[in-house]
Parts: C-alpha cells; structure tokens; sequence
C-alpha cells in the first residue's frame, strides 16, 4: 500500500521570499546576489560589489590553475589570511605578521606578490616532466614561433623549421610536437617531405603522455614514414554545401591525413575527426601502406543529395587496415578503390559505412564488426578472388542498404560471419562473368523483414528464401550455414588487443539482448592485477568521461550500454544524413580499453615550455569535482572547504580548497598523502564543530591491503601536518568505494559501498566515528540483499542522521531510504542512461526530500534514454512506499521533456530549501550544458511542498555560464543573518579568469535568501 504524501503546489509562479521591493540595479551591473537587508553581496568575499566586474581565480574564490591577476579585477583590499603552510606565493596568500611576500620582498603590493609567485608556479609546474618521456625523442616541436630552436627539449623547433629540417632528421628519428594546435584549419596543409629509409622509419609524434593537435591537413609525401599518437582536425565551422561537388567552393575543409603517392607510410593510433572529405587517404601511386589503430569520426559535409566525407580512402596497392574505428562520417566508413591487394581486418565501422568499391586482387576482410549502413564485395570487373571471413555485419531499424553486395567475383570464400538485417536484402547478388569457385560455409543469417526475402539474385531479378539461395549454382551455404526469421540473442563481445601500445584494446559490443550491463573479458590486452583501466566511448571520445575500474584477472570488467553519446560535429547545425542512428548504445557500443590517462584528444592548450616570461602559459591542470554526495561542506562555526580531484601531469591528486564564514580563500593544499588516489575516487568531506577541522574520504587503491578501501583523514587548516590515514571499512577483503560522509553535530557517519559479500554484492555499509575520528561502531550493513545497490547519500536528520541509495534489479530501479527503524522505497522506475547520485536533504524533524534522477522516453523511441528530475518526501509516520512526482524546468527554453536534467543537490538552509540540477542547453548548440538552482518552500504546518518557483541560473554572473557546467554541489554555512549557499560546479567554459584550468572547479557563496536582480 502507497503512504499518503504531502500536498504539492505544481503551477508555474514567482516565489516573492516574503521581502519587500529591493533597490534596482545600477547600469552594466548585470545579476547580483543580495543579503537580507537588501545590500549586494560579492558572493566570493562577502563585501560590497563594486560595478566591475569580478574574475574568479585562485585568489578570490575560483580553484584555478596559476595565472596573472591584475589589480582590476578584484579589490585590493581585499582581506588575505596568514599562509597557513608553505604552500607557496600562488596560492595568494602572504605573511600577515611581516607583511612580506613568500619571497621575503616587503615593498611589494599584495598583487605584485602575486603576480611574481605565480611565474615561480608556471616554472616550477615546467619541471615536473620526467627526463624518461624526453630519452623517447630525438628532436623537439612547439606549436609557438621559436626562430632560434634547435630541435632540443630546451630549444625547440617550431614546426616551420622542422619541416625544412632535413639535415638533421635521419631516418630512424623520432619527431616528438609538444602539447598544442598546429595549424588554423581550413584548407592549410602541412606537408612531411622528409623520408626515412628501408625498414627505417621517420617517425612524427605527439609528445609522450602530450597531445598534439593538428588543425588541417597533414600531408605526407616521403616515403617510410610513420605518424602515431597525433589528433587530426579542422575547426573550420562549414559543414552544408549547396554544391554536390567534391571540391565544393563553399566549403573549406582539406583532407586530414593525406599519404599521397608515399609508400610505406604507417598511420598508427592516431584520432582524425571533423575533416574534409577524406579523413585519411592514401592516393593512386601509394602502396604498403598501414592504418593500424586509429580512430576516426564526423568527417566530411552535407550537400544537397547526400555527403561527401570518408573516414579511410584507399587507392593504391598491398595496403593493410587493421584494428581502425570509423563512425557517423557523412560519406563512406571505409572505402576501397582500385585497388591490386587490400587486407581489412579488426576493424570497427558503425552507424555510417557504405563500405564498398573492392575491386581487384585478392582481397580479405577479416574479424571486423560493422553496424549499420554498409555494401560489402562490390567491384565494377570481372575480379580475381576475395575473402571475407570471421565478420559481423548488423543492421540498425533504420538502414535501407543491403548487407552484403557482391558484384562480379570470380573467386569467393565467405565463411564464419553473422548477418543481421530488418530492411531490404541480406545479400545482393550480381554475377556478369563466370564463377569458378565459391565457397560459402558456417555462415549465420538472422532476418525480420516479412515484406521481401532475404537473398536477391540480380540476373533472375528475384528475391530468394534461404533454401533457394543454397541451390544457386555452384551452390552457397550448404555445409555449416544456419537461417533464423528472428533477431540474434545473447551478446557479442569482441576484444581486439594493440600491437603498438601495451595495455592497449579496441571492443566492439553487439547487445541484442539490450543488457544495462556487459561483463569484458580483457585477459588478452596485457593487464596486471591492480592496473588502473580506463574504458572510453569511442563514439565520443572528446565528450564522454572513461569509465575507470581496477584489474582483477579473476573478474571482468563491467561496462554500462546506456549513459553514452556521440560527438557533435564541428560547426554543424543540420541533421546528418545517418543522425536518426548515430547513437547506436545500448544495442551497440565501441570502447576504447587503456591503462593509466589516454591524455587530450581534442584540447588546445598551450605548450609546456620553460617559461622566459610571464606570458608563456602552461598547458591548465584538470580539476574536476568527484561524483560524491557531499563535494563541499561547512563547519558549525561558517568556514567551507570544496574537495576536488586534480590531474597535474597525467596523475590524481584529492586537493581541499578552504574559505572563512564571507568566502575569503584561505588554503588550498593536496590532502592524500600517503594514499594512492585514482580517477574515480570521488572524495567527499564534512565540516566539524570548529572553524579549522574537516573531516575527509574518498577511495583508495591497495592502502588497506586489499583492492580498494575507504581512506579517511582529518586535515587541521592552518597545520602543515596532515592527520593520520584511518579506514572506514573494518573488512579488508575486495573492494569498498564511493563514499559520503556527514557531521551530525555529534558523531562523524560514514557509508560506502562494498564488495566484501560476493553472495550479495554490491551492498551499501555505514560506521560511525568521534569528532577526533575514533571508531564509535563497528561497521554495518544498510543494504545487503540481492539487489545491485549503489550511489550512497547520507545527511543530518532530527539530531541524528538518515540515508539513501539506488537499488537496481530486473523489475527497474528503486531509491531506498532509512532513517533510524523507519524505512521507504521509491519506484520502481527506469534508471537514467547515467547514473547520478541522489540528493537528499532535511525538510524537519519529521519529513526528507528526496530528488533523483529516471530514464524517460519522451520521443517514444522505445528506450528511457533521457534524464529527468524526480522528488519524493519522507515522512516518518508513513514508511514504505512513496510516490515520486516529477521536478520540472519553468525557465522558458528548457520546459520541453525531451530536454535532460541530470546532477542534482539539494540543500536546506536556515530552512528554506534549494535544488539544483545540470540541464541540456540546446539554445547553447548541440552537448551545451547548463547549471540551475531553484528554491523550493516546505510548509511544515501543512505539510505542503511548492515547486512553483522558477529556477535561477546557478552562477551569479551570466557570463559565468558561458560553456558547459557540469556537477552542482550545495552545502549550508550559517553566514549570518539566515546562512548562505556554498555553492561549486565543474566549469569547461574560459570565463573564470586568467588562471582558469580546464575544466577547473568555480565556487560561490550566496547568501539566504537567494535573490537576484536581473536587469
């Protein structure tokens, strides 16, 4: 039986917060945030604003990478807490006893301090490269003008002089671009005319653990040269055409590899994306070439009867593919032309390919896995023989092309491949010259099209069931061949292990069964046990973040089939020819396996040079807020700390960045020490009873002997002395991970989740600690059933404390929460295609608010593929289950369902209660993602819930939303007079200021009651 809930008020209006009329905004003032006497507040500071506006960088708020600040763009006066530990000038912060700078100089201003420590930053960061990655090169590429460079790690060329360096590059060197963009895109190519010798290779590279970029076309035109590890692309935004013409004048995009006329020219695990209308070609007069590796995607453009853009062009002779991905190219996956021998094996093709023009020689297509469109053996001559054995061919609901189109082949083996169709024909068969063999076995054709047969002959110009295509002379698929009238079933994984890099695979999945989940077996690609492994969507490798899971060679890996996407194309703002697929998850997927961090595929940073100034940037470090409940915390006495991970040559780092009760920046200071922090330990933190002490957790490799744990530490600001490692977890064996932590005024609680009962993992575990992290408890169960449970959220609840968490199973999802003996469950619902952590927070004494997100279908699609918030209120005096309601967007724009809401938190301050989410920004172009904060009244006498205000954007400033925002975290500080928001996010925008990383880690505080005044 369902409890009763509380009545909720749903019409769309304006909450007035119960305050009089405020005074209006000065020109170009912009938003503001006010306190309750009605004055604007600078959010970060807690003072006055001044009409300039405000640059959040590491001095006043923003945890930024080091950078110049200039006195405009914060107030002198502003206060600066004594260095707590020396953590050096750029973190803004000087001695307030002898009022000098880190450096010992008294007569410089605060900012001249600043300014000054922060270039001792940029040359410290410089130093950190291990002299091991420099012994892989001989010579040394930035991608800014060094017309005195030599080609040394300390004097680099510029790429001018390096590709007129032929008196110094002998073959067999390694050329190494630093981390940068070569080029301006458009039509610019660079040409390689410098060759290697026999079995001799020049090789051109991306800086090891380096991403170099190039924006254009990289030609080459000597022979044995190899180009590995590199981004290819243009950034020019042409992508429609109004003519059909290959060299169409409106468009403005060269060809991204091109090997012209080059022979033995290796192209190896290098990304080609956005391109023209070849992505990687090799051109008439070219031979021994070998593409291994890379990986290719949204190459070419629209014209007005289809597209130009092939993701590899072959045209020349004994050539070898192998282990490549291709997708959502507006032309042809793969396209094979005129061609005496061509070997195509491992490959992966999806959602796009018409794969087609094999003409003659003996040519093999081998192990490859292809989703959607596709034309496979077709030759316009009488061709000599072909191969095509091991292969999976699958056709999504919307293909309209035959599977297999053969077309005058003289000689054929086709053996041991599956065939899936919905559409059309499995096979297109055409024969004007004479067979003199065929041999076709062990194939499994799987079709459920009841409109046409299966198999078409072209010269009867009929379609055929099965049984009489076997009769076709000299006879097909008699031996070891099998027909279905149905779809396959079950799950095809496929794991094709790097022959150029170590611990290194592409998978390609076929899902018939539409499993949420797909176990991998990656025995083959080199792991150890305890190897960190990254598993990245290849379908949007720019985009999507890697799942990271640790190696067990007794376990394998699991992998989700919803959450992914696919990479928008560059500058295109039609609908691609093959958009109605080109998301193929969960019926298929493409992943890319590694060890340890891939590095930047699409990122444009600046090089990391010894600088010579303070002009020369560094590429930013990466900050992102972890996927925990509770990022950020505030202690009883105001101060705040936000807890982050931070990637600083290619490592993780759990860092905490503190603030007093008005927002000043006090410390920011890595906490892990002693630990082995990864990509995903998610670390959380709750403030204590004193202005100084945080509490913090987060998962750790190996540190209490077995896999992962639950490490935990007390930092004291102000002490350079960290507190000694604890551990929550008391079972030591497998893994315990994800924590959240939470003080309840009088004991610190936390649950993570755990891996210890292989009967019923994974299951949800709590322990309880004293303010000086004692152990108050052993550890215990919260979940422990047959269901999945995961996502863990604690908070404070009438003195005590209660929490929640996802439980899956094959009925759907279900949020379940306790607090104390009471207990509720919401749902079941479909779960979302990511899963989020749910928020939760205290209505009173007697009633929670949960929000979560569920998988929606708002396009009928047939799959709840799209985010969107929910909430549910607890009440202690009706346990069990509870019905959710829905928490819509009323910002006009964004009220469409089809638009996703995703990330939420939910804070009570003072009383009032505030919710935020991440929303899809469509209005912003295609993977635009915005942040918005809504507050919500709770009625307690009448047990009422209103929803009918109107949500704010999270950021103060407008300008601050700019680019993507991802990972709203709320907290409670008790900033007099009614508290305040602590409020963080993870920002991917360049409007935080000159230090900004990217993505870097924005942080306000707002005080209670939130008001804004926009002009």
């Amino acid at each position: 039986m369902q409890s009763s809930s509380p009545s909720l008020l749903l019409a769309t209006g304006a909450l007035a917060l119960g305050l009089s009329a405020l005074p209006a905004c000065s020109a170009g003032e912009g938003e503001k945030d006010h306190r309750s006497d009605g004055v604007p507040t600078n959010p970060l500071l807690g003072g006055e604003l001044d009409s300039n506006p405000i640059s959040l960088d590491s001095r006043i708020g923003f945890v930024g990478a080091p950078g110049t600040l200039a006195p405009s763009e914060g107030p002198a006066s502003a206060p600066v807490s004594t260095c707590p530990m020396s953590m050096g000038c750029g973190d803004g912060c000087r001695d307030a006893a002898t009022e000098e700078c880190d450096d010992g100089n008294s007569d410089e201003t605060l900012d001249a301090c600043d300014n000054d420590c922060r270039v001792r930053d940029l040359l410290l960061v410089s130093q950190t490269k291990p002299e091991v990655l420099s012994a892989q090169c001989d010579h040394f590429v930035v991608s800014t003008t060094q017309p005195t460079g030599d080609g040394t790690l300390q004097k680099p060329w510029d790429l001018n002089t390096a590709l007129v360096a032929t008196a110094s590059i002998s073959a067999g060197d390694v050329v190494c671009l630093r981390a940068g963009t070569y080029g301006t895109g458009g039509s610019q190519i660079i040409i390689w005319t410098i060759a290697g010798a026999t079995d001799n290779r020049v090789v051109l590279r991306s800086f090891p653990g380096e991403r170099a970029v190039i924006d254009g076309t990289l030609q080459v035109t000597g022979d044995w040269v190899e180009v590995r590890d590199l981004t290819v692309m243009n950034s020019d935004t042409a992508r429609i055409s109004t003519s059909t013409a290959q060299g169409a004048s409106d468009i403005n995009r060269g060809i991204g590899i091109d090997v012209n006329g080059a022979s033995n020219v290796n192209v190896i695990n290098t990304v080609v994306h956005d391109t023209g209308y070849r992505a990687i070609r090799v051109t008439a007069g070219g031979s021994d070439a070998m593409f291994y590796g890379n990986i290719s995607f949204n190459n070419g453009w629209e014209h007005p009867s289809g597209g130009w853009g092939d993701g590899f062009f072959v045209k020349g002779a004994d050539n070898f593919v192998e282990n490549n991905f291709t997708s959502n190219n507006f032309d042809k996956g793969m396209h094979i032309s005129t061609v005496s021998d061509v070997a195509l094996k491992n490959n992966q093709i999806s959602d796009d390919l018409i794969f087609g023009n094999l003409a003659s020689g003996t040519n093999r297509l081998e192990q490859n896995s292809i989703y959607g469109y596709s034309e496979i053996g077709q030759n316009g001559a009488n061709s000599v023989g072909i191969v095509i054995d091991g292969n999976t061919f699958v056709e999504n609901d919307v293909s309209e092309i035959r599977k297999l189109y053969f077309r005058n082949w003289q000689e054929q083996e086709v053996k041991n491949n599956l065939l899936y169709s919905t559409q059309n024909w499995l096979i297109f068969y055409q024969q004007n010259y004479a067979v003199t063999s065929a041999d076709w076995h062990d194939n499994h054709y799987y079709y459920t099209n009841t409109k046409t047969q299966p198999f078409r002959e072209v010269v009867g110009s009929s379609a055929r069931n099965f049984t009489e295509w076997q009769t076709i002379s000299p006879q097909y698929d008699v031996v070891g061949s099998t027909y279905t009238a149905a779809a396959p079933t079950g799950v095809q994984v496929r794991v094709y292990p790097n022959a150029h890099e170590a611990k290194r695979a592409h998978v390609s999945v076929f899902n018939w069964d539409k499993d949420p989940f797909v176990d991998l077996d990656l025995s083959t690609v080199g792991f150890e046990a305890g190897d960190q492994i990254e598993i990245w969507n290849m379908h949007n490798l720019c985009g999507d973040p890697p799942l990271v899971q640790i190696y067990d060679p007794n376990k394998d890996a699991t992998i989700p089939m919803n959450g992914w996407t696919t990479a928008d194309a560059i500058g295109y703002d039609g609908t691609n020819p093959f958009d109605e697929h080109r998301n193929p998850h969960p019926d298929y997927g493409a992943f890319l396996v590694t060890s340890g961090k891939f590095g930047t595929l699409c990122g444009t940073c600046a090089n990391p040079l010894e600088p010579t100034s303070a002009s020369v940037r560094l590429c930013p470090n990466e900050r992102r807020l972890g996927d925990g409940r509770h990022q950020a915390s505030a202690t009883e006495t105001g101060w705040f700390g936000v807890t982050y991970l931070e990637f600083a040559g290619g490592e993780p780092s759990v860092q905490l960045a503190s603030f007093d009760e008005d927002g000043v920046p006090f410390s920011r200071r890595p906490i892990d020490e002693g630990t082995t922090p990864l990509y995903f330990s998610n670390p959380v933190i709750a403030g204590l009873s004193t202005d100084s002490v945080f509490a913090a957790a987060w998962t750790d490799l190996n540190g209490d002997g077995d896999q992962l744990g639950v490490a935990m530490r007390l930092v004291t600001l102000g002490q350079a002395d960290l507190g000694a490692v604890e551990y929550a977890n008391e079972s030591r064996e497998f893994s315990q991970f994800d924590p959240d932590i939470i003080w309840t005024g009088s004991e610190i609680v936390v649950a993570w989740v755990d891996d210890t009962n292989l009967r019923t993992a994974p299951d949800i575990r709590y322990r309880t600690f004293d303010e000086d992290l004692k152990p108050t408890s052993g550890e215990q169960d919260l979940a422990a059933g047959p269901e999945v449970d995961a996502d863990v959220a604690l908070t404070t609840f009438d003195g005590s404390w209660a929490a929640i968490w996802r439980s899956a199973s094959n009925q759907g999802e279900k949020i379940e929460a306790v607090a104390g003996s009471v207990a509720w469950e919401v749902g079941p619902f479909p779960p979302p295609p990511a899963i989020d952590v749910p928020a939760v927070a205290e209505l009173d004494s007697t009633h929670l608010l949960v929000v979560y997100t569920q998988g929606t279908d708002p396009l009928s699609s047939g799959v709840e593929n799209t985010p969107r918030l929910r909430g549910a209120v607890l009440d202690v005096a009706s346990p069990g289950p509870v019905i959710p309601f829905a928490i819509d967007p009323l910002v006009t724009g964004f009220t469409d369902p089809s638009f996703s809401q995703s990330q939420p938190a939910v804070v009570n301050v003072d009383g009032d209660i505030y919710i935020a989410w991440r929303s899809e920004n469509r209005a912003a172009g295609l993977g635009g993602e915005e942040l918005w904060i809504k507050p919500v009244a709770w009625d307690s006498m009448t047990d009422t819930l209103t929803l009918t205000t109107t949500e704010l954007r999270f950021q103060r400033d407008a300008v601050h939303a700019d680019g993507d925002q991802r990972r709203p975290v709320l907290a409670a500080s008790n900033l007099a007079p009614s508290g305040a928001i602590v409020a963080a996010w993870t920002d991917f925008g360049r409007t935080l200021g000159t230090g900004q990383g990217s993505p870097d880690i924005g942080v306000q505080l707002m005080p209670n009651p939130l008001i804004r005044i926009i002009p």
